[in-house]
């Protein structure tokens, strides 16, 4: 049994290299035979999520992630790889659930604070999706895509004075930004 886990480990660092330098059929294939010799490595299933979602097959994302959240119901980064693959698809009601869910499980969870207020704003909850950005600014302090994201909210619900300060504080970030 240890060799088994040992192997598995192996593959998974190898594959989590593959992903990193963006080498992501290989490492797909890898967490792929990870799943398959250990069915219960909630890990692999979230990894296998993160990169099917990165190679836009969306469906097999969400697939994975409900699969690790069935084994783990209780591990956030699960029902946020959930929320990702659904937001990707277009199911944003389903998408907020699966972000609130991850919040519950780890309130200070600040990628799934801020994906969650992109989210609203998607689905045009304005006053909701300044909040989550605000509280995931406060999480993480200088959060680029946060602060973009409330600059853009801001300027949706006419806070303009607001909205250019959000955005400047994005460009200090990334000066070369052109959505910003």
């Amino acid at each position: 049994m240890a060799k088994k886990n040992i192997l598995t480990q192996g593959k998974k660092a190898r594959a989590d290299q593959l992903a990193l330098a963006n080498r992501l059929d290989e490492a797909l294939a890898l967490y792929a035979r990870v799943c398959n010799t250990d069915p219960l490595d909630v890990e692999a299933w979230v990894k296998s999520s993160v990169t099917q979602r990165r190679l836009g097959r969306h469906d097999a994302a969400e697939s994975s992630a409900r699969r690790a959240a069935r084994l783990n119901p209780g591990l956030a980064i699960a029902h946020h790889a959930l929320a990702t693959a659904l937001q990707c698809q277009g199911k944003l009601e389903e998408a907020l659930a699966a972000y609130r869910r991850a919040l519950q499980l780890k309130p200070d969870y600040a990628d799934a604070q801020y994906l969650l207020g992109n989210a609203l704003m998607e689905t045009g909850h304005l006053q909701e999706a300044e909040a989550s950005l605000r509280r995931a600014l406060k999480l993480r302090p200088g959060f680029f895509e946060a602060l973009s994201d409330l600059g853009a909210v801001l300027l949706m619900t006419g806070q303009t004075a607001a909205a250019a300060a959000a955005l400047d504080q994005a460009l200090a970030l990334r000066p070369d930004s052109p959505e910003v």
